[in-house]
């Protein structure tokens, strides 16, 4: 059997694999009179490159969290 082994994918600016990515969420939290809470909406997600600072958003369209590897078995099925 064989053991795949995952690459993480690369900076489209720098080159450098992005063994980590910066991920910053943007909330508004608005005042709930009737409870006496505040309400949290989420308002933006900005991702970036540790190395060279630039933004990942479309590499990670979902976010960080959610970004998986295809393999090449994987990726001719979906196509």
């Amino acid at each position: 059997m064989r053991t795949l082994k995952f690459e993480p994918p690369k900076c489209p600016s720098c080159g450098k694999p992005l063994e980590a990515v910066c991920e910053n969420e943007y909330w508004t939290y608005s005042f709930d009179e009737k409870n006496g809470t505040y309400i949290g909406d989420l308002v933006g997600i900005e991702i970036r490159c540790p190395d060279c600072n630039v933004s990942l958003r479309d590499e990670f369209l979902e976010g960080a969290c959610n970004y998986q590897t295809l393999t090449s078995e994987q990726d001719g099925k979906l196509r």
